[in-house]
């Protein structure tokens, strides 16, 4: 209490020096260590005795200042370091910043940076503002664009490593991968492949760069080079790759009879073609309905006068929809050609929106162009009436049908709607069999020739397209109701082979018996590949035979599945793997956007190990 007394009638700046000293005689507690300390009853000071030598120096009001002094200088102990060689923490501690708490950019990681959002290497190695900003965070920039360069190629080599890594370890997890292909030219007339990974349970796409094609190309070569590529990220093509996804070119079909992997044609592509078939034909492609009039023969097409009928207005429709095109472009020419004409209307349409809308030409080899074109020719319908009115050219106007044009347009929504679904990175198999049935639904319930028109067209290069065995295998294995036939059977257990190697056998139930999952056990280990090559072997020795049922054990987990509505394990690993299948390849054609961005006829130097390389960064520094 008397204590509590006391330290209320100090002051304040008395008990801050006392808090001080104590603080100080904690922290010097260590030196006392290599010296002892007495009181002077002379002088009436303290005084410290070293330990090494017995000098006595003075330390008044507990300064240890001297002491340590001669501690380093006569016995080379330095007191500021503690016996773990950590130095003591005596000064202020610096106060943190924002980029303390985030991973410091290495030199080559800021220029990649800097080069994929499209700076060129030129103005990277020569703007001085960039060259200071680099010097302040502590880097020193190469003076030449070659040394700037080697800073790219090396920051591609480490993020190609680290995709490596990540590849293997999804591999030794027992991962799958799809890919989608295709084939790009530059503006420099250089041939590539674009190649990118798919696996199952991410969005995230995996792009792989490019691989310059060398002359001509044909299927075996395509093989050889893609095979190559895959196998520098650790992909073997045979066991690691499930399926793969391109367009319909002839070249593709055969790469895939060669290489061996489930084809799967891009969906977008045949709802281009289907478009192009209905609205693109010229009238030399329609062919013109030939009828000889003394003919006996029976099976002639066209029994009746109404049938005739029908499919010639069926053909007028198609060549009508393709001439209401052609006006609908003469007249965005009319404005788009002119300064002073699209000023006119422009005034116009500022006046009553707020705002300019462009006009768009539709492009016969572009998805979605055509509601691109029609869309802003609807909305600025008046602003375009009297736009050419003012400009006395009233006959081009009269040309446009806006009711056809208003049916075009609402029957290409839902093209476009799907189309936009297709492309999604997210869009699987499933999910894109679920699109194209909405779309075809909304096109037949409309009451449009060119609606129907464009449905039997488009549902014919869409059934093209699909794989049946393998539409057939993901209905089965995603649906337990729908039970799978012996093809589907046969393509699954060729795929488990293939893929696995070998898959775990089920006991025989009873298929009315509700067996559960978790209580079923795998007896043995079966080889398929041995099995299959000797039914093979069987057949070629005895071709009259039967071949016996193959993959019974197949058959025994889809009655699992069906019973207890539970894929099994391997059930569940290919499904797993299916589901890396791509329903278009559109994520390949992002990779040829991007490079045109750096291959242009601007900057058309680049070598392909560069453009390659920032391709491939461009993805890995994507914002």
């Amino acid at each position: 209490m008397d204590i509590i007394k006391h330290f209320k009638t100090l002051s304040i700046v008395s008990i801050l020096n006392i808090i001080l000293k104590f603080n100080l005689i904690i922290l010097d507690m260590s030196i006392w260590e290599h010296a002892s300390k007495r009181k002077n009853a002379g002088i009436k000071e303290c005084e410290a005795i070293c330990g090494y030598c017995n000098k006595v120096m003075k330390c008044s009001g507990g300064s240890t200042t001297s002491l340590k002094a001669h501690l380093k200088s006569k016995h080379g102990i330095d007191s500021s370091i503690n016996p773990n060689n950590e130095k003591q923490v005596t000064d202020e501690k610096k106060p943190r910043t924002m980029s303390d708490y985030f991973n410091r950019w290495t030199l080559k990681e800021i220029v990649a940076d800097l080069a994929t959002d499209g700076i060129s290497i030129r103005v990277i190695t020569r703007n001085k503002y960039i060259r200071d900003s680099v010097t302040k965070s502590g880097f020193k920039l190469p003076v030449n664009e070659s040394g700037v360069m080697n800073l790219i190629h090396a920051d591609y080599e480490d993020k190609k490593i680290k995709m490596f890594n990540k590849i293997k370890s999804q591999i030794d997890s027992g991962k799958k991968f799809s890919m989608t292909v295709d084939e790009y030219t530059t503006i420099r007339r250089r041939r590539y492949f674009g190649v990118n990974l798919h696996v199952s349970e991410s969005n995230k796409t995996l792009q792989t760069g490019l691989i310059r094609i060398m002359g001509s190309c044909n299927a075996e070569s395509m093989v050889e080079k893609i095979t190559e590529h895959l196998r520098e990220f650790g992909i073997n093509v045979e066991k690691d790759i499930v399926g793969s996804t391109q367009d319909g070119a002839a070249i593709n079909k055969k790469f895939i009879g060669i290489i061996k992997v489930i084809e799967q044609y891009c969906l977008n592509h045949a709802i281009h073609l289907g478009v192009c078939d209905t609205l693109y034909k010229t009238t030399a492609e329609f062919n013109p309905i030939e009828i000889d009039s003394d003919s006996s023969d029976e099976s002639d097409i066209f029994e009746d006068p109404l049938d005739i009928q029908v499919v010639q207005d069926n053909l007028h429709d198609s060549m009508y929809y393709n001439e209401l095109l052609k006006n609908a472009r003469c007249a965005v020419k009319f404005i788009r050609s002119s300064s002073v004409r699209n000023q006119v209307f422009q005034d116009k349409v500022k006046t009553k929106f707020g705002m300019e809308i462009e006009l768009h030409l539709d492009v016969r080899h572009r998805w979605n162009s055509i509601t691109a074109m029609t869309a802003p020719l609807i909305k600025t319908k008046n602003c375009l009436i009297e736009t050419f009115n003012e400009l006395q050219m009233v006959e081009i106007i009269n040309k446009l049908d806006f009711i056809s044009l208003c049916t075009l347009h609402e029957s290409m929504e839902p093209i476009k709607l799907a189309v936009e679904a297709l492309s999604s990175e997210n869009a699987t198999l499933l999910t894109a069999k679920t699109i194209v049935d909405f779309m075809l639904h909304k096109l037949s319930e409309s009451n449009s020739i060119i609606s129907l028109e464009l449905y039997d067209n488009l549902k014919k290069r869409i059934d093209e397209r699909w794989n049946i065995d393998l539409m057939s295998l993901l209905k089965c294995l995603n649906d337990p109701s729908n039970v799978p036939s012996k093809n589907t059977i046969s393509f699954a257990g060729k795929l488990a082979s293939r893929l696995f190697g070998y898959m775990e056998t089920v006991p025989q139930t009873d298929s009315n018996q509700t067996v559960d999952v978790k209580c079923t056990e795998s007896i043995t280990y079966i080889s398929l590949k041995d099995e299959l090559n000797a039914l093979l072997q069987k057949e070629k020795m005895a071709p009259s035979k039967t071949v016996p049922d193959d993959f019974k054990w197949l058959k025994q987990e889809f009655v699992l599945f069906k019973n207890t509505g539970k894929r099994t394990e391997n059930l569940q690993k290919l499904f797993d793997a299916l589901m890396t299948i791509k329903p278009t390849s559109t994520d390949v054609e992002r990779v040829f956007s991007i490079c045109t961005n750096f291959c242009s006829k601007i900057r058309s130097r680049l070598s392909d190990k560069s453009l390659n390389a920032l391709v491939f960064l461009k993805f890995q520094y994507k914002k």
